[in-house]
């Protein structure tokens, strides 16, 4: 728990400090003799959940030994990242450019709370995660998405 709490303390602040928004991923750590970048041009694929169009996810990096995943998630404008409910693992969703509407749903399609998002908005989703799917606005919007494991027992 106090390494996960540490893990989000540490991406808050690369957020608040760093900016809205990136182009490379940057890793450094002591024994690395400086960092390296990470893969400057990652796979992207079309996000899967149904009735998805105009969005796509990629791997920037996983952190060794504990779990996190880092992800991209373009979206174009007015697409669609179809109702899912995400995984059973708590997540912080950084809004890097562009706005849209995350809508929780009730598993049917219909909304049952909606949040209206913009550049530099943090969202975070407890475990497990509800029903919802994400649309974004006319200029579409980018997402950052990161995963956590589910806390130790």
């Amino acid at each position: 728990m106090k390494h996960l709490l540490k893990v989000i303390g540490i991406v808050l602040m690369v957020f608040l400090f760093c900016g809205i928004s990136f182009a490379e991923v940057y890793v450094i750590d002591e024994g690395m003799g400086g960092g390296f970048k990470t893969n400057p041009d990652p796979d992207y694929a079309p996000f899967e959940a149904h009735g998805s169009k105009g969005a796509q996810i990629a791997m920037l990096y996983e952190i060794p030994k504990s779990g996190v995943q880092i992800y991209r998630i373009p979206m174009t404008g007015k697409a669609l990242i179809g109702e899912h409910n995400g995984t059973d693992d708590p997540a912080l969703v950084y809004i890097l450019n562009g706005y849209g509407e995350l809508v929780n749903t009730d598993g049917k399609g219909k909304a049952t709370a909606t949040i209206k998002f913009k550049t530099g908005d943090l969202i975070m989703f407890h475990q497990p995660q509800p029903m919802h799917y994400w649309t974004a606005g006319p200029a579409g919007c980018e997402l950052m998405y990161i995963m956590f494991p589910p806390e130790a027992k």
